[in-house]
Formats: C-alpha cells, sequence, structure tokens
C-alpha cells in the first residue's frame, strides 16, 4: 500500500482492436466460432513501467511465452463472446502481472554484483559523490514526507483507502507532476531564449568570422560572400 501511494501505476495501455469483415459473410455457425472481432488486446511497453532492473525481470519471467525479446508486450484473451468480458480479464490478467512483478525489491544487495550496485548509483543518484549525497538527502526529504502523509491516512484506514479516495489522490497526483513537468519545460525554453538572445548581442563580426575560420566550419571567402555581403 505504501509503494502504491508513492509510486502508483502511471503507464499507458494500448487497446488494439480488429474488425474482420470476412467473418459477417460466412455461415451462422463460422461467426459463432471466430472470435476474432471480440478478443480483448493490450500492449504494453515495459520501459513505461516504472520498474526496477529486478521487478523487470521479474515481470519477463511471469509472462513467459508473451515475451518475444522486446520491450512491449501484448495481453490476449478471446474466451467470451463478448469484447467487453474479454477486455476485463485481459485488464486482470495485466493488473495481476503488475502487482506480481512489484512484488521483487528495488535494490537487493545479495543478489546485486559490486558492479550493478554502482552502476545503479550513478544512474539513478549521480556521476560523482557530492551529486549521489544530495540527491540521496533529496530522496530522504521527499520518502520522510510520503511516509508521514501515508501514516496520518493509514490512522483511518477504512475511509482513505476506499476506491474513489485512492482514485481522487492518484488523479491529483498526476496532475501536480503534468504541472510541474510543463512548468520545468517553460522555464528551460525561457531560459534557452534568454541565452540566444544574449549571444546575439553579444557576437561582433570579427568574433565571428574567426570561431568560423578556427572551427573550418566557413571559410573567409564563403563568409564574405554569404554574411558580409549581405550585410
Amino acid at each position: 500500500m505504501l509503494e502504491q501511494e508513492i509510486c502508483p501505476p502511471n503507464f499507458p495501455i494500448e487497446f488494439l482492436s480488429n474488425i474482420y469483415y470476412g467473418a459477417d459473410l460466412t455461415y451462422d455457425s463460422v461467426q459463432k466460432g471466430d472470435k476474432r472481432n471480440r478478443e480483448g488486446k493490450f500492449v504494453v511497453n515495459i520501459n513505461d513501467m516504472n520498474l526496477t532492473r529486478l521487478q523487470r525481470q521479474r515481470l519477463i519471467f511471469l509472462l513467459g511465452p508473451r515475451y518475444k525479446n522486446s520491450s512491449k508486450f501484448k495481453i490476449v484473451y478471446r474466451k467470451y463472446e463478448t469484447i467487453e468480458k474479454n477486455l476485463e480479464k485481459a485488464f486482470e490478467i495485466l493488473k495481476l502481472l503488475y502487482i506480481e512483478a512489484k512484488r521483487a525489491p528495488i535494490l537487493h544487495p545479495t543478489k546485486c554484483s559490486p558492479k550493478e550496485r554502482a552502476n545503479y548509483f550513478k544512474k539513478y543518484l549521480g556521476r560523482t559523490k557530492e551529486d549521489r549525497e544530495i540527491k540521496r538527502k533529496q530522496l530522504d526529504g521527499l520518502f520522510e514526507k510520503d511516509l508521514n502523509n501515508f501514516n496520518l491516512l493509514k490512522i483511518n484506514e477504512e475511509e482513505n483507502f476506499t476506491l474513489d479516495k485512492i482514485r481522487d489522490r492518484m488523479v491529483e497526483k498526476f496532475n501536480q507532476i503534468n504541472k510541474d513537468n510543463s512548468e520545468n519545460a517553460r522555464n528551460e525554453s525561457l531560459n534557452r531564449k534568454i541565452e540566444s538572445k544574449r549571444k546575439l548581442v553579444t557576437l561582433k563580426k570579427d568574433e565571428v568570422l574567426e570561431e568560423f575560420n578556427q572551427k573550418k566550419k566557413l571559410t573567409s571567402k564563403a563568409f564574405k560572400m554569404f554574411v558580409q555581403n549581405k550585410e
């Protein structure tokens, strides 16, 4: 419950639906046996599921023959007579696979080599020791905050952990994440525009000519032809 509250399953699921017109032109017995128009089919990308290395390995093991050595896998179910029931069953299978995969630990110290642990810390915490220390403090603060919020919710568990309340908190969290991402993207775009304007203001013709000649991307003759003559 704590992990689902902190890191809810926020990943896209692609629904595939095929229409086979040829089945409607055959006999009734053939139409009843052909369930291709009623099958429930989902496509999910493992890279979008926010799984750790061990959780990813567990999911691949649970998929069995469904795993085709690709980041995407399919869940297909066609035993029922209606597409609604097939979709419901396919989604239930996907849900069970996800929950079972999340049971794997985030980082198991006895099942990881020193090189794997070092690569894990470099990838998620930073390349240098100072960056990793700063990132660890930030993550510890976020975890402490989420843990305190979870303990407050746990006091009145029957009321706070209903499906509606959980869904409302997930939607609120997703909206906040999207808002933060959009603000960060907007700030980065503004910073790039400011930097580009500063660079255009400070550049001089002699500096540009010297830079072109040093990098050998534009000769002096080409600079005069395409830039200086136009000015």
